[in-house]
């Protein structure tokens, strides 16, 4: 080591040490530094080593580069590289309660708007970025993509160095329709959907509205629900039993088809069964009448006197007993018509109205790649699918 060399340390160690001042060597060049912090009377190290309080001059101090440590009461370090100067005076100022850390962070695409706690601070990829201590909350906005927002909490006093590596989603996933195929109408968000259109098409993120109707079986299929960015979803229908239809249909025949919106339906079969009502109660008002009176003519004939008399009302009795007969058949007929109709409204609301599709959505694999071109009048979607 040369002789310059050596004294430049000894005088380097001397003042760490004494913080006193000394008389320069012809071979050193030195220079002043002035130490302040806020607050005062915190510990000042040099190259680990402590050499005073807040506020400290240091006067003939070579021109080395040295690492400088300021030290708080509450433990708070602030730490400075101090490379070697030119100037003959300088200041160094620690704020002490100042606190930050620093953030890197980088997005996937690039080119995204950084917004920290609000304030725009630049587009990713950008390192180096002091934000204060405490709740922090980071948000990305980018043309195409999905907004992304995260927050954390920076300890006080930490001095961390955070990363940030955020994949920004695209804002378009795809819907599969196939299982509407056997409806007639389709609309989606207020536009309709011809049959002819592929069975995916693609969506936006958010909030949706689809329906169909198949207006010859008079079906009908609600869906509300929220899709995220980069999903592939599926509509699926299922079965589903509704109580009220059978139960309206149980006390009055067709109620339940009418309340489940086949209102002709309904009425026509309200109307058959009052109709087969009221010719059920006149036929077995008409058979009863005449049974009553071949009961009479019965009796009649068992209190025959003689034999005449009985052979007289055993003819009468038997013309009655023809009667009521022949009215049997009528009663019958219609009372069997009647318990028909209602049987018959018991199977039609229960397979028809009671049982119902519904739709239902199934969230399949995250879509990898997608790329997308939107248009004023189409969207368009080509899609790889991780397997």
């Amino acid at each position: 080591m040369s002789i310059s060399k050596l004294a430049a340390v000894f005088l380097l160690l001397y003042s760490v040490v004494s913080g006193s001042s000394f008389s320069p060597s012809d071979s050193v060049h030195t220079c002043s530094y002035f130490i302040t912090s806020e607050p005062s009377n915190a510990r000042v190290f040099i190259n680990d080593s402590l050499c005073g309080q807040t506020p400290l001059r240091l006067f003939n101090f070579p021109r080395l580069s040295f690492s400088l440590r300021i030290k708080s009461d509450k433990d708070t370090n602030w730490v400075m590289a101090v490379k070697a100067q030119e100037r003959n005076e300088i200041s160094i100022h620690a704020l002490l309660d100042k606190t930050y850390s620093i953030l890197n962070v980088h997005s996937d695409p690039e080119g995204a708007s950084i917004f920290v706690n609000d304030s725009l601070r630049g587009k990713t990829p950008l390192d180096d970025l002091r934000v204060n201590d405490g709740l922090t909350t980071v948000k990305l906005v980018r043309e195409g993509c999905l907004q992304k927002e995260e927050t954390f909490y920076i300890p006080k006093y930490s001095h961390h160095r955070h990363d940030l590596n955020i994949k920004l989603k695209s804002p378009l996933s795809s819907l599969d329709l196939s299982a509407l195929g056997k409806y007639s109408n389709i609309v989606f968000e207020g536009k309709q959907i011809n049959q002819k259109v592929p069975a995916s098409i693609v969506i936006p993120a958010g909030e949706h509205f689809i329906s169909a109707e198949d207006t010859k079986k008079n079906e009908k299929l609600a869906l509300d629900f929220i899709s995220e960015g980069e999903f592939h979803y599926t509509i699926i229908t299922k079965k589903k039993f509704q109580s009220t239809p059978l139960v309206l249909s149980i006390f009055v025949p067709g109620l339940g088809q009418a309340y489940d919106g086949s209102l002709i339906k309904g009425l026509s079969l309200m109307g058959g069964f009052l109709g087969l009502g009221a010719a059920a109660y006149l036929t077995a008002d008409d058979f009863s009448q005449k049974k009553g009176l071949y009961n009479l003519r019965m009796d009649k004939y068992l209190a025959s006197e003689n034999e005449t008399d009985a052979l007289a009302n055993k003819k009468l009795m038997m013309q009655t007993k023809d009667d009521m007969d022949k009215a049997s058949g009528p009663k019958n007929l219609t009372l069997g018509l009647l318990a028909g109709a209602y049987i018959y409204n018991l199977i039609d609301v229960l397979l028809f109205h009671s049982v119902k599709d519904f739709a239902d959505l199934k969230k399949m694999q995250e879509l990898n790649g997608l790329s997308w071109q939107l248009g004023k009048d189409k969207m368009s979607v080509g899609m790889k699918f991780n397997f």
